[in-house]
């Protein structure tokens, strides 16, 4: 219930400001955006506990129908489908984590492994058949904070294809 009424702020703050946001659906609709100068507004979420459902497939579709476009499979600690950053195991994607991502990938949700433990992330990577990211992820490298990342987790999510936003 949270996760739409979200969305509905979402989608009522660029309906009101249409000169200045527009609803970004799929990629040419970020190379329209910058053509027009306004802002592009991605629907993500930082968790996936809103969607955890017996039928993970037809959640994320529904989710997928009302826009959402990117989202993260944990957040510092763990849930249903990935270890956190902050939880303090380091344990593996779960099976559910796995059957997340194929979901997510088939909606055409983005697979963002930001806040999830390294071990999990990794999993993840190997389980994603499309590019993921982290959305916002800095070096582990040059500053010591655990929900940093590795050298291993950057190489890794790039050769996959996928980006890190700093």
């Amino acid at each position: 219930e949270q996760a739409l009424s979200n969305m509905i702020y979402h989608y009522e703050v660029i309906k009101n400001s249409p000169n200045l946001f527009a609803l970004m659906e799929r990629p040419d609709d970020i190379r329209n955006a910058k053509k027009a100068g306004k802002i592009g507004v991605i629907i993500g979420a930082q968790s996936c506990r809103f969607i955890e459902h017996a039928d993970l497939e037809s959640a994320c579709e529904v989710f997928a129908k009302v826009g959402l476009r990117v989202m993260q499979i944990g957040y510092n600690m763990r849930n249903f489908a990935a270890d956190g950053c902050l939880s303090g195991t380091d344990a593996p994607l779960s099976r559910e984590g796995k059957v997340l991502i194929k979901a997510m990938e088939k909606a055409g949700i983005t697979v963002d492994l930001s806040h999830i433990g390294a071990r999990s992330s990794l999993d993840a990577i190997e389980a994603c058949e499309n590019p993921p990211i982290f959305s916002h992820s800095n070096p582990l490298e040059l500053f010591k904070h655990p929900r940093n990342i590795t050298a291993e987790q950057a190489k890794k999510c790039a050769a996959k294809g996928g980006v890190i936003g700093v």
